[in-house]
């Protein structure tokens, strides 16, 4: 399920189209991240030849012989920098979704031609019924995005290749990652991670499409598959028992004993409840009935995990030790009502409801400290009878 197997994306002829803006320039084939901040920082982007400036452009000339001819920012171009290395493949509609300054499309082609220009993005496919090219990353480009990433981010790949075929499960997936951006949910793009790799023994490793790793808010940690009806919720149950084994590995230290790898690799994301990191499932290219009838499928093949068991016998609280939160929702309700709105079902929930919502487990540990307390306050206002010490009745 990486966001850039060439198998998801299903076979597309493949379309003769004229090469990226870096086709036939001149420019140097590695560029360092200071020259992204190099030029200067313009208040609004040019225009090409014979346009008309439009909203939030420039009346300037087009300007072949500057080193950003499109007139762009060193801020829009650092932001499609670090976009592009996170989500590997989008579109310029896309990146105006993830980016918090972003003034519309034009100003991100602006920034992508100018970066394109000096060899850092590239584009080598294009997707959807408007033929909209889809961007990504050189390797000097993803090298460059390094210096204005959180520190640690390992790089990942570049995509190359992958938008040949049209990239429907990259779009899918970046679209996803939009969707959480767009609405304030998780932060900026740059709390979000693609191609994650999480090592588990020998060669064998669980790849999620992406992970939200947000320490603080209100969803710290958050694994997300999308799946657009290719795989089936057999093949993604499948994946289930992966995470867990990685959840369940540990590491020693020198100082203080062993700990959860995945608890090193994502500090500040612990669960009160004891729980796992939450899964979110996002359906793309699915009906909703289809939707309906996967989610049945799939929780029914993964009920062992996600499922709490009572934590007492006289209450009604449940303990969700060492099981996997999982959410589901389709594509389509994720773009258009975002994250925080109630589309999300969580597998043992009735009703849907919002992310952080559908996280929460009130019948949890909460409920069970209430509980404790009550049965504390009965016994205190009606103590039981002593036994008589002479063993009579």
């Amino acid at each position: 399920m990486s966001p850039h197997e060439q198998s998801d994306a299903g076979p597309q002829p493949r379309r003769t189209r004229p090469r990226g803006p870096s086709a036939g320039r001149s420019a140097s084939a590695s560029v360092p991240a200071s020259t992204v901040a190099s030029a200067p920082d313009h208040d609004t982007q040019g225009v090409s030849p014979g346009q008309a400036p439009d909203k939030g452009s420039s009346k300037r000339a087009y300007n072949p012989s500057s080193p950003y001819p499109r007139r762009s920012t060193a801020r829009s171009r650092g932001e499609v920098l670090a976009a592009l290395a996170v989500v590997k493949l989008a579109t310029p509609a896309q990146l105006r979704r993830l980016l918090p300054t972003a003034r519309g499309d034009k100003a991100v082609r602006n920034a992508l031609n100018d970066l394109a220009r000096h060899r850092l993005a590239t584009s080598d496919g294009r997707e959807g019924a408007e033929y909209r090219k889809i961007w990504r990353l050189t390797p000097a480009g993803q090298r460059a995005a390094l210096a204005l990433l959180p520190a640690g981010t390992a790089p990942g790949g570049t995509g190359e290749g992958a938008a040949r075929t049209g990239a429907r499960h990259a779009m899918a997936v970046t679209d996803t990652i939009a969707a959480f951006v767009a609405s304030g949910v998780g932060g900026p793009v740059q709390h979000w991670r693609t191609e994650a790799v999480h090592p588990l023994d020998g060669r064998r490793r669980v790849i999620p499409d992406a992970v939200l790793y947000a320490p603080g808010t209100a969803v710290p940690l958050l694994t997300v598959e999308v799946d657009r009806d290719t795989m089936g919720a057999q093949r993604v149950a499948a994946k289930l028992p992966a995470y867990l084994e990685y959840y369940q590995r540990r590491t020693k230290t020198p100082i203080d004993g062993t700990h959860q790898v995945w608890q090193q690799t994502y500090p500040g994301a612990t669960s009160p409840e004891g729980s796992y990191p939450p899964l979110a499932l996002v359906l793309a290219d699915i009906t909703d009935a289809r939707a309906r009838t996967w989610t049945d499928e799939f929780a029914a093949l993964t009920r062992q995990h996600w499922r709490g068991t009572r934590a007492d016998r006289e209450g009604r609280a449940v303990s969700y030790w060492r099981t996997v939160p999982i959410v589901v929702t389709t594509l389509p309700e994720l773009l258009a009502d975002g994250p925080a709105a109630p589309i999300w079902h969580r597998l043992g929930h009735a009703a849907l409801e919002p992310l952080v919502v559908a996280l929460d487990d009130p019948d949890g540990r909460r409920l069970a400290d209430v509980e404790a307390r009550e049965r504390v306050a009965r016994l205190r206002a009606t103590p039981p009878p002593l036994p008589d010490p002479w063993g009579s009745t």
